[in-house]
């Protein structure tokens, strides 16, 4: 089951039964979805909703942004925007792959050059109307080696700027905390 706080008493108020036993919660600004790991089954609980709906079975994990789920069924595939079951909302094509996802667009991991004739992850972000993509962003480097968009925890998109945060681990007993902030266009 889960129970949402009532903001105005901060006291435990609708209880929702979950979809299954074997899953987990996405949080998302709009509503909060469920990923059956058994089934691969995703299901959606809005605000104002007194049940799990479902929104579909994905191949891929899919990337919460707010009311709805962006899916990418492996690197280089278009980046799908999903709101209800059926047939995507929107379908952007993407290079690389998908980390993070809002209302107005889809935003991947990509390999760029560099120019010492290598490559390393960049951040483009991919409008919904189709539009060019724009380089938003590197990741930092540790030790010479760039951090990158897909490792845990998943970045988060605000309505201003996009959110990556990397917990660097090193020899010694404490570890370092990496936040980037990144505008967005």
């Amino acid at each position: 089951m889960a129970t949402r706080i009532d903001p105005s008493t901060n006291k435990p108020g609708t209880t929702v039964p979950m979809p299954s036993a074997g899953g987990y919660l996405i949080d998302s600004q709009g509503a909060v979805f469920y990923d059956d790991t058994d089934t691969n089954g995703y299901y959606e609980l809005s605000s104002s909703a007194t049940a799990f709906v479902s929104l579909g079975k994905f191949a891929n994990t899919a990337v919460a942004s707010g009311a709805g789920l962006w899916v990418q069924n492996g690197t280089g595939k278009p980046a799908e925007h999903f709101t209800t079951a059926g047939t995507p909302d929107h379908t952007v094509q993407i290079k690389g792959t998908l980390v993070a996802g809002d209302a107005s667009a889809a935003y991947a991991e990509v390999q760029v050059a560099t120019s010492n004739g290598g490559t390393q992850p960049a951040l483009l972000r991919y409008p919904i109307d189709g539009s060019n993509s724009t380089r938003i962003a590197l990741p930092p480097k540790v030790g010479g080696n760039p951090q990158s968009y897909l490792d845990d925890p998943s970045p988060i998109v605000t309505s201003d700027g996009f959110v990556k945060i990397w917990a660097i681990q090193s020899d010694t007993p404490q570890a370092s905390i990496l936040l980037q902030w990144t505008p967005l266009p």
